[in-house]
Protein backbone atom coordinates (compact mmCIF):
# COMPACT_ATOMS: atom_id res chain seq x y z
CA UNK A 1 0.00 0.00 0.00
CA UNK A 2 1.47 3.21 -1.01
CA UNK A 3 2.44 5.65 1.92
CA UNK A 4 1.96 9.22 2.46
CA UNK A 5 5.40 10.06 1.23
CA UNK A 6 4.77 8.46 -2.17
CA UNK A 7 1.53 10.07 -2.51
CA UNK A 8 2.87 13.93 -1.99
CA UNK A 9 6.18 12.84 -4.30
CA UNK A 10 3.69 11.45 -6.97
CA UNK A 11 1.38 15.05 -6.45
CA UNK A 12 4.16 17.27 -6.58
CA UNK A 13 5.49 15.49 -9.54
CA UNK A 14 1.89 15.77 -10.89
CA UNK A 15 2.03 19.09 -10.07
CA UNK A 16 5.08 19.94 -11.72
CA UNK A 17 4.14 18.04 -15.09
CA UNK A 18 0.89 19.87 -14.97
CA UNK A 19 2.37 23.01 -14.56
CA UNK A 20 4.90 22.63 -17.41
CA UNK A 21 2.14 20.95 -19.88
CA UNK A 22 -0.54 24.03 -18.69
CA UNK A 23 2.47 27.09 -19.61
CA UNK A 24 3.90 25.70 -22.84
CA UNK A 25 0.26 25.38 -23.92
CA UNK A 26 -0.21 29.28 -22.88
CA UNK A 27 2.85 30.28 -24.64
CA UNK A 28 2.29 29.29 -28.40
CA UNK A 29 0.39 31.99 -29.94
CA UNK A 30 -2.35 30.13 -31.20
CA UNK A 31 -3.87 32.36 -33.71
CA UNK A 32 -0.46 32.28 -35.62
CA UNK A 33 -0.77 28.85 -35.46
CA UNK A 34 -5.29 28.93 -37.00
CA UNK A 35 -4.12 32.10 -39.06
CA UNK A 36 -7.06 33.38 -37.55
CA UNK A 37 -8.32 35.22 -34.11
CA UNK A 38 -10.61 33.97 -31.95
CA UNK A 39 -14.16 35.57 -32.65
CA UNK A 40 -15.56 34.98 -29.23
CA UNK A 41 -12.72 36.91 -27.62
CA UNK A 42 -13.33 40.39 -30.04
CA UNK A 43 -17.53 40.01 -28.44
CA UNK A 44 -15.44 39.70 -25.29
CA UNK A 45 -13.30 42.67 -25.40
CA UNK A 46 -16.42 44.78 -26.93
CA UNK A 47 -18.58 43.99 -24.36
CA UNK A 48 -16.18 44.15 -21.36
CA UNK A 49 -13.71 46.52 -22.32
CA UNK A 50 -15.93 49.10 -23.84
CA UNK A 51 -19.58 48.91 -23.10
CA UNK A 52 -20.72 49.42 -19.41
CA UNK A 53 -20.75 46.23 -16.33
CA UNK A 54 -24.17 44.63 -17.98
CA UNK A 55 -24.88 43.89 -14.01
CA UNK A 56 -25.93 47.81 -14.08
CA UNK A 57 -28.75 47.39 -16.14
CA UNK A 58 -29.59 43.90 -16.26
CA UNK A 59 -32.97 43.69 -13.93
CA UNK A 60 -32.45 40.90 -11.51
CA UNK A 61 -36.11 40.56 -9.81
CA UNK A 62 -36.12 37.16 -9.86
CA UNK A 63 -33.38 35.07 -8.58
CA UNK A 64 -32.56 33.04 -11.31
CA UNK A 65 -31.65 36.20 -13.14
CA UNK A 66 -28.24 35.91 -11.83
CA UNK A 67 -27.70 32.15 -13.59
CA UNK A 68 -29.58 33.41 -16.65
CA UNK A 69 -27.56 36.63 -16.86
CA UNK A 70 -24.21 35.21 -15.74
CA UNK A 71 -24.12 37.62 -13.11
CA UNK A 72 -20.49 37.02 -11.19
CA UNK A 73 -18.82 36.83 -14.79
CA UNK A 74 -19.68 40.48 -15.22
CA UNK A 75 -19.01 41.83 -11.82
CA UNK A 76 -15.72 39.81 -11.54
CA UNK A 77 -14.39 41.09 -15.10
CA UNK A 78 -15.62 44.85 -14.47
CA UNK A 79 -13.34 44.37 -11.51
CA UNK A 80 -10.43 43.15 -12.52
CA UNK A 81 -10.67 45.62 -15.97
CA UNK A 82 -12.14 48.80 -15.17
CA UNK A 83 -11.53 49.61 -11.25
CA UNK A 84 -7.98 46.67 -11.14
CA UNK A 85 -6.57 48.09 -14.71
CA UNK A 86 -5.51 44.72 -15.55
CA UNK A 87 -5.38 43.78 -19.83
CA UNK A 88 -8.07 41.80 -21.25
CA UNK A 89 -5.86 39.64 -22.74
CA UNK A 90 -3.72 38.83 -19.40
CA UNK A 91 -7.32 37.81 -17.81
CA UNK A 92 -8.05 35.13 -21.43
CA UNK A 93 -4.19 33.45 -20.81
CA UNK A 94 -4.95 33.40 -17.17
CA UNK A 95 -8.11 31.83 -17.93
CA UNK A 96 -6.38 29.40 -20.50
CA UNK A 97 -3.57 28.19 -18.24
CA UNK A 98 -6.09 28.01 -15.32
CA UNK A 99 -7.92 25.25 -17.61
CA UNK A 100 -4.90 23.64 -19.02
CA UNK A 101 -3.29 23.26 -15.42
CA UNK A 102 -6.52 21.42 -14.06
CA UNK A 103 -6.97 19.35 -16.84
CA UNK A 104 -3.58 18.13 -16.74
CA UNK A 105 -4.01 16.98 -13.43
CA UNK A 106 -7.27 15.44 -13.62
CA UNK A 107 -6.11 13.36 -16.56
CA UNK A 108 -2.35 12.75 -14.73
CA UNK A 109 -4.71 11.79 -11.04
CA UNK A 110 -7.07 9.51 -12.90
CA UNK A 111 -5.02 7.75 -15.57
CA UNK A 112 -1.56 8.33 -16.36
CA UNK A 113 1.16 10.81 -17.97
CA UNK A 114 0.71 8.63 -21.17
CA UNK A 115 -2.70 9.87 -21.40
CA UNK A 116 -1.54 13.77 -21.50
CA UNK A 117 -0.76 14.21 -25.10
CA UNK A 118 -3.92 13.12 -26.16
CA UNK A 119 -5.61 16.40 -24.39
CA UNK A 120 -3.99 18.78 -27.17
CA UNK A 121 -6.75 18.89 -29.32
CA UNK A 122 -8.32 21.71 -30.70
CA UNK A 123 -11.24 21.14 -28.73
CA UNK A 124 -9.48 22.23 -25.83
CA UNK A 125 -7.62 25.04 -27.29
CA UNK A 126 -11.13 26.34 -28.52
CA UNK A 127 -12.55 25.97 -25.07
CA UNK A 128 -9.58 28.08 -23.47
CA UNK A 129 -8.82 30.64 -25.69
CA UNK A 130 -12.83 31.11 -27.54
CA UNK A 131 -15.09 30.49 -25.07
CA UNK A 132 -13.38 32.03 -21.45
CA UNK A 133 -16.88 31.95 -19.70
CA UNK A 134 -17.24 28.20 -20.19
CA UNK A 135 -13.39 27.21 -19.28
CA UNK A 136 -13.50 29.13 -16.25
CA UNK A 137 -16.44 27.46 -14.87
CA UNK A 138 -15.74 24.39 -15.95
CA UNK A 139 -12.03 24.80 -14.30
CA UNK A 140 -13.72 25.74 -11.06
CA UNK A 141 -15.80 22.53 -11.22
CA UNK A 142 -13.33 20.59 -11.93
CA UNK A 143 -11.00 21.79 -9.23
CA UNK A 144 -13.67 20.97 -6.86
CA UNK A 145 -13.61 17.09 -8.38
CA UNK A 146 -9.99 17.46 -7.80
CA UNK A 147 -10.14 18.16 -4.08
CA UNK A 148 -13.38 16.57 -3.22
CA UNK A 149 -13.57 19.28 -0.10
CA UNK A 150 -17.03 19.55 0.70
CA UNK A 151 -16.81 23.24 1.65
CA UNK A 152 -15.60 23.87 -1.75
CA UNK A 153 -17.26 21.79 -3.81
CA UNK A 154 -20.73 23.27 -2.59
CA UNK A 155 -19.40 27.16 -3.58
CA UNK A 156 -18.37 25.64 -6.73
CA UNK A 157 -21.08 24.32 -7.36
CA UNK A 158 -22.81 27.91 -6.80
CA UNK A 159 -20.45 29.88 -7.99
CA UNK A 160 -20.01 28.20 -11.99
CA UNK A 161 -23.43 29.19 -12.98
CA UNK A 162 -22.96 32.23 -11.92
CA UNK A 163 -20.37 32.59 -14.28
CA UNK A 164 -21.99 30.41 -17.18
CA UNK A 165 -25.62 28.72 -17.18
CA UNK A 166 -24.43 26.03 -18.82
CA UNK A 167 -22.11 24.89 -16.10
CA UNK A 168 -25.58 23.93 -14.42
CA UNK A 169 -25.89 21.09 -16.85
CA UNK A 170 -22.45 19.51 -16.60
CA UNK A 171 -22.78 19.88 -12.28
CA UNK A 172 -26.62 17.96 -12.69
CA UNK A 173 -24.57 15.09 -15.29
CA UNK A 174 -21.80 15.03 -12.82
CA UNK A 175 -23.70 14.51 -9.61
CA UNK A 176 -26.25 11.93 -11.45
CA UNK A 177 -23.51 9.97 -12.40
CA UNK A 178 -22.03 9.80 -8.71
CA UNK A 179 -25.56 9.16 -7.21
CA UNK A 180 -26.29 6.29 -9.47
CA UNK A 181 -23.80 3.93 -7.62
CA UNK A 182 -25.77 4.71 -4.55
CA UNK A 183 -28.92 4.08 -6.42
CA UNK A 184 -27.26 0.79 -7.92
CA UNK A 185 -25.92 -0.66 -4.30
CA UNK A 186 -29.74 0.09 -2.59
CA UNK A 187 -31.34 -1.72 -5.80
CA UNK A 188 -28.79 -4.25 -6.57
CA UNK A 189 -29.29 -2.71 -10.25
CA UNK A 190 -27.65 -4.55 -13.09
CA UNK A 191 -24.68 -3.02 -15.36
CA UNK A 192 -27.25 -2.86 -17.92
CA UNK A 193 -29.57 -1.15 -16.02
CA UNK A 194 -27.18 1.20 -14.77
CA UNK A 195 -25.77 1.84 -18.70
CA UNK A 196 -29.95 2.24 -19.11
CA UNK A 197 -29.88 5.25 -16.46
CA UNK A 198 -27.37 6.90 -18.01
CA UNK A 199 -28.51 6.69 -21.47
CA UNK A 200 -31.78 8.10 -20.11
CA UNK A 201 -30.14 10.80 -18.66
CA UNK A 202 -28.11 11.53 -21.89
CA UNK A 203 -30.95 11.49 -24.14
CA UNK A 204 -32.95 13.94 -21.27
CA UNK A 205 -29.70 16.27 -21.50
CA UNK A 206 -30.05 16.37 -25.38
CA UNK A 207 -33.67 16.91 -25.78
CA UNK A 208 -33.50 19.85 -23.06
CA UNK A 209 -30.48 21.53 -24.91
CA UNK A 210 -32.02 20.53 -28.55
CA UNK A 211 -35.99 20.60 -29.08
CA UNK A 212 -36.53 22.31 -25.93
CA UNK A 213 -33.91 25.30 -25.76
CA UNK A 214 -35.62 27.83 -27.36
CA UNK A 215 -38.73 27.03 -25.54
CA UNK A 216 -36.62 27.26 -22.23
CA UNK A 217 -34.67 29.74 -22.63
CA UNK A 218 -37.90 31.83 -24.04
CA UNK A 219 -39.65 31.02 -20.77
CA UNK A 220 -36.65 32.28 -18.61
CA UNK A 221 -36.89 35.32 -21.10
CA UNK A 222 -33.09 34.70 -21.75
CA UNK A 223 -31.46 37.33 -24.01
CA UNK A 224 -29.93 33.91 -26.34
CA UNK A 225 -33.47 32.71 -27.49
CA UNK A 226 -32.91 34.63 -30.83
CA UNK A 227 -29.51 33.06 -31.13
CA UNK A 228 -29.46 30.13 -33.52
CA UNK A 229 -28.14 27.33 -31.48
CA UNK A 230 -25.14 25.67 -33.52
CA UNK A 231 -24.78 21.91 -34.02
CA UNK A 232 -21.94 19.54 -35.05
CA UNK A 233 -21.62 17.10 -37.77
CA UNK A 234 -22.48 13.27 -37.73
CA UNK A 235 -18.87 12.82 -39.14
CA UNK A 236 -17.34 14.75 -36.37
CA UNK A 237 -18.78 13.26 -33.63
CA UNK A 238 -18.49 9.46 -35.22
CA UNK A 239 -15.29 8.27 -33.17
CA UNK A 240 -17.12 9.46 -29.92
CA UNK A 241 -20.14 7.58 -31.07
CA UNK A 242 -18.01 4.39 -31.72
CA UNK A 243 -16.73 4.86 -28.76
CA UNK A 244 -19.83 4.99 -27.01
CA UNK A 245 -20.26 1.72 -28.10
CA UNK A 246 -17.11 0.07 -27.07
CA UNK A 247 -17.86 1.57 -23.68
CA UNK A 248 -21.25 -0.72 -23.99
CA UNK A 249 -19.20 -3.58 -24.01
CA UNK A 250 -17.34 -3.26 -21.36
CA UNK A 251 -17.63 -5.19 -18.31
CA UNK A 252 -19.13 -4.98 -15.19
CA UNK A 253 -16.55 -3.29 -13.10
CA UNK A 254 -15.74 -0.11 -15.78
CA UNK A 255 -19.12 1.40 -14.69
CA UNK A 256 -18.01 1.69 -11.10
CA UNK A 257 -15.79 4.04 -11.47
CA UNK A 258 -17.20 7.59 -11.51
CA UNK A 259 -15.38 9.09 -13.84
CA UNK A 260 -16.09 6.22 -16.50
CA UNK A 261 -19.94 6.71 -15.97
CA UNK A 262 -20.18 10.41 -16.39
CA UNK A 263 -17.75 9.91 -19.72
CA UNK A 264 -20.42 7.33 -20.34
CA UNK A 265 -23.17 9.74 -20.25
CA UNK A 266 -21.91 12.70 -21.82
CA UNK A 267 -21.39 9.85 -25.05
CA UNK A 268 -24.83 9.03 -24.54
CA UNK A 269 -25.61 13.02 -24.84
CA UNK A 270 -23.71 13.66 -27.88
CA UNK A 271 -24.80 10.28 -29.37
CA UNK A 272 -28.33 10.84 -29.55
CA UNK A 273 -27.50 15.34 -29.19
CA UNK A 274 -25.85 15.07 -32.88
CA UNK A 275 -29.19 13.67 -34.34
CA UNK A 276 -30.99 16.96 -32.43
CA UNK A 277 -29.10 19.50 -33.87
CA UNK A 278 -27.33 20.17 -30.73
CA UNK A 279 -23.74 21.65 -30.55
CA UNK A 280 -22.24 18.48 -28.93
CA UNK A 281 -18.51 20.09 -29.76
CA UNK A 282 -18.86 22.23 -26.79
CA UNK A 283 -19.84 19.41 -24.54
CA UNK A 284 -17.01 17.14 -25.72
CA UNK A 285 -14.79 20.24 -24.87
CA UNK A 286 -15.91 20.60 -21.44
CA UNK A 287 -15.61 16.78 -20.55
CA UNK A 288 -12.56 15.91 -22.41
CA UNK A 289 -10.17 15.05 -19.39
CA UNK A 290 -13.02 12.81 -18.03
CA UNK A 291 -13.44 10.83 -21.65
CA UNK A 292 -9.44 10.41 -22.21
CA UNK A 293 -9.77 8.78 -18.18
CA UNK A 294 -12.83 7.12 -19.60
CA UNK A 295 -10.18 5.38 -22.38
CA UNK A 296 -7.71 4.26 -20.40
CA UNK A 297 -10.25 2.53 -18.58
CA UNK A 298 -11.44 0.22 -21.41
CA UNK A 299 -10.17 -3.47 -21.77
CA UNK A 300 -8.91 -5.37 -23.20
CA UNK A 301 -5.63 -3.71 -23.71
CA UNK A 302 -5.74 -4.46 -27.62
CA UNK A 303 -8.99 -3.01 -27.81
CA UNK A 304 -8.03 0.13 -25.59
CA UNK A 305 -4.28 0.41 -27.82
CA UNK A 306 -6.94 0.95 -30.99
CA UNK A 307 -9.15 3.10 -29.55
CA UNK A 308 -6.17 5.24 -28.79
CA UNK A 309 -5.05 4.75 -32.36
CA UNK A 310 -8.71 5.44 -33.99
CA UNK A 311 -8.34 8.74 -31.06
CA UNK A 312 -5.02 9.45 -32.71
CA UNK A 313 -6.25 9.51 -36.29
CA UNK A 314 -9.27 11.14 -35.65
CA UNK A 315 -7.41 14.08 -33.74
CA UNK A 316 -4.71 14.46 -36.71
CA UNK A 317 -8.16 14.77 -39.07
CA UNK A 318 -9.05 17.68 -36.42
CA UNK A 319 -5.81 20.00 -36.65
CA UNK A 320 -5.93 19.73 -40.27
CA UNK A 321 -9.16 21.21 -40.43
CA UNK A 322 -8.31 23.37 -38.03
CA UNK A 323 -5.33 24.82 -39.14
Amino acid sequence: MENSASRLKRAGIHFAIAIVFASVLTIIDWSSVTGREFADRANYTENLVYQPNRNSYVSFDEWYRYVTEEFLWHEWMNWIIKEGGVPIDVIFNTIGWYLFFVFALFVLKSASPLYLPLLVNPLLINLAYSQSRLALAISILTTAVLLRKRMFSVASLVIAPLIHTGALLFELMYMFSLYIADIRMRLSLSKGYVAGLLILAGIVIAVVTGPLRADILRLLADRRVELQGMSSGYLYVSFWIGLLAVCLFQGESFLLDRHARFSFLVLSMVAVGSFMGVYVSRFLAASFPALIVGISMVHPPSIRRLVILLLLVYQLFQWIYWI
